[in-house]
């Protein structure tokens, strides 16, 4: 990092206003007090922390609960927080963030934390109502909601972190949970054999049924979800989807400024891109 210079501010631009966004702008501003900090986030929302949107949907913490950077943060670290506004795309050659509301942000230091977003599902039935990922504040919303009205089965799809910390927010709210995972085994990506079983042990304990080995490749409905059908062959009911197939690195706004990609932005040691 280049200090300030003592006649001219470093301006830096952060876009994501997550864990890396949040704790960058900490630390920018103890190497430089003079810097001017700017964080662009496409919530509306202070920073907030994602692994407590499934207690939140199971009502054992509130929205302020989930808050780990309150108003005062950015207050105390002079930091401007600009909530509901997407980075489009960045002019490297001016040196510029260009927002989706044609808002343009002019940087010397720009800091791409803008995570990943939740993969869809490719099949059909995928626009019906009823069928959630749970990545976002919003998307925690939008199933606790649901959840009021929510009478028969639940459906999760993924046996990853998401799909387990999914069971855990829906967990007692319905008479039956099904699990679907392509996999042998829960948390194939994290866990050893033994390990995976304690899981599926305590899953079953609490009524949920696991389909290991299985996709979705249909969601059924008139109006709203109804049920699904599996690659084995079976016909699940359900009122609720959860997929937790994984993420998909949100670098679109990177598209055309040479930077270089394999899936994600490459970087060196020091976490620099192939762009100065």
């Amino acid at each position: 990092m280049t200090p300030a210079s003592k006649s001219t501010s470093v301006r830096y631009v952060i876009l994501g206003n997550s864990v890396p966004g949040i704790a960058a702008a900490a630390e920018i501003r103890r190497h430089d007090p003079g810097g001017i900090i700017t964080i662009v986030s496409d919530e509306r929302m202070f920073g907030y922390s994602r692994a407590m949107l499934p207690l939140y949907i199971a009502g054992k913490r509130s929205k302020r609960d989930t808050v780990f950077a309150a108003r005062g943060f950015y207050t105390s670290q002079r930091t401007r927080l600009l909530k509901g506004e997407t980075a489009d795309r960045v002019d490297a050659t001016a040196r510029q963030v260009c927002l989706r509301s044609g808002r343009l942000l002019p940087y010397d230091r720009l800091l791409v934390a803008t995570g990943s977003s939740a993969r869809t599902l490719d099949v059909p039935g995928t626009a019906l109502p009823g069928i959630f990922p749970l990545r976002r504040m919003t998307d925690a919303e939008a199933i606790k909601r649901h959840l009021r009205s929510c009478r028969g089965p639940i459906l999760i799809v993924g046996g990853g972190l998401v799909g387990v910390k999914s069971l855990e927010a829906v967990s007692g709210r319905t008479k039956q949970i099904h699990l679907v995972i392509s996999s042998d085994r829960i948390l194939s990506q994290m866990l050893d054999r033994t390990a995976s079983d304690l899981f599926l042990r305590a899953f079953e304990r609490q009524g949920v049924r696991v389909h290991f080995r299985s996709d979705v490749t249909a969601f059924h409905g008139r109006e709203r979800l109804e049920g699904v059908s599996l690659s084995d062959g079976t016909h699940l009911p359900c009122d609720l989807a959860i997929i937790g197939k994984g993420v998909n690195p949100n670098v679109d706004c990177l598209r055309g400024t040479g930077v270089a990609m394999n899936g994600g932005v490459r970087v060196d040691a020091h976490m620099a891109t192939s762009l100065p």
